[in-house]
């Protein structure tokens, strides 16, 4: 029985060691108002082209100064203010959290569209709010960064270490951002994040082929004429308050995994490149191509080549969301 108990708690000590969970953003019901990899259009108040969310939206009720906890042990990289698409931010290393991607040591948090960086509670956040004052004063629409050595401005996990904001031409809410050490990749923040558990519905309801739209109704199959080269467009969302995109996208042909859009990292080259996985979409209405023939880090899989468009297939759709939940849809591939 002893050596039992020993191996329990070694376990739940090395669980508590190795959990992947970052300490949560804000103190309150965490509301996702714009999910990872989403589309977003050129700005018409600033210059920033078409492009992939890069984070994830968190709701602050309508309100700035909400505040903002680091999301374990590190240390401040940097802080900057009136960037053109971010508004204020501040950038946490934590060096002990390993990057699930690599299983390398090491990622970074970006919090943005802050109002303020720092806080009273230790020494090294009074003098982060001194130096983001500072950087605001003088020309306060100019944009400037501050870059801090390693373990400069030390942080721990719970810390205080932003209030939330509107910077940026934005309503109040706060971006989170997760990047690897190089910030070459940017991952989605809900592998690192427990973001709950709220009731969703995905939304599965289109498909464009060509100029033609199609409903797709549950418990239907209907047959859908296709000639080879046409575009293959799905309509889907999942819906909270708001809408946001979903967090995969699958398409099986005959019972074989065909294509695969994975919102679950993006390559910072490919950041600017929506186009290769959107379709005539807005901020809050997509439209997700099930055949491009362009490379992208979020399609991860790509099997049209291997298809033989000489006759129909059975064919599914799969919408995963971002808790697991899942909704399909069947149709016919006629080719013609």
């Amino acid at each position: 029985m002893r050596k039992f108990l020993i191996i329990i708690a070694f376990i739940l000590i090395c669980s508590y060691f190795f959990a992947s969970d970052l300490y949560d953003p804000i103190k309150r019901t965490i509301e996702i108002t714009g999910n990872f990899g989403e589309y977003r259009s050129i700005s018409k108040n600033l210059a920033v082209p078409e492009h992939f969310n890069l984070g994830i939206g968190i709701s602050t009720g309508g309100i700035t100064g909400v505040n903002v906890y680091s999301p374990g042990k590190g240390y401040v990289e940097s802080i900057s203010v009136n960037d053109s698409l971010y508004g204020h931010t501040v950038t946490i290393v934590l060096p002990n959290q390993k990057n699930v991607i690599t299983n390398e040591m090491g990622i970074k948090v970006m919090f943005a569209h802050i109002e303020s960086a720092g806080s009273s509670e230790s020494s090294d956040t009074r003098k982060l709010d001194k130096i983001f004052d500072m950087l605001l004063s003088g020309s306060p629409t100019r944009y400037k960064k501050m870059i801090f050595n390693p373990n400069e401005i030390e942080v721990f996990d719970g810390q205080i270490v932003a209030q939330s904001g509107d910077s940026g031409n934005v309503p109040p809410y706060l971006h989170i951002e997760i990047m690897d050490n190089d910030e070459s990749v940017y991952i989605n923040p809900d592998i690192y994040y427990d973001f709950g558990d709220p009731e969703t519905s995905i939304i599965v309801d289109k498909i464009k082929i060509g100029s033609s739209v199609y409903d797709l109704n549950p418990g239907e199959r209907p047959n859908l004429e296709i000639k080879s080269g046409q575009n293959i467009d799905l309509h889907a969302a999942v819906k909270l308050r708001y809408n946001i995109s979903p967090k995969k996208i699958q398409l099986f042909l005959e019972n074989n995994l065909t294509y695969e859009i994975d919102f679950e990292v993006i390559d910072e080259e490919d950041s600017f490149d929506p186009g290769e996985v959107y379709y005539d979409s807005t901020n809050s209405d997509y439209w997700f191509a099930l055949n491009s023939n362009d490379l992208c880090s979020v399609i991860t899989v790509n099997d049209w080549d291997n298809v033989d468009t000489g006759f129909s297939h059975e064919a599914k759709v799969i919408v995963t969301d971002n808790w697991g939940r899942t909704a399909s849809r069947s149709f016919i591939l006629d080719y013609k």
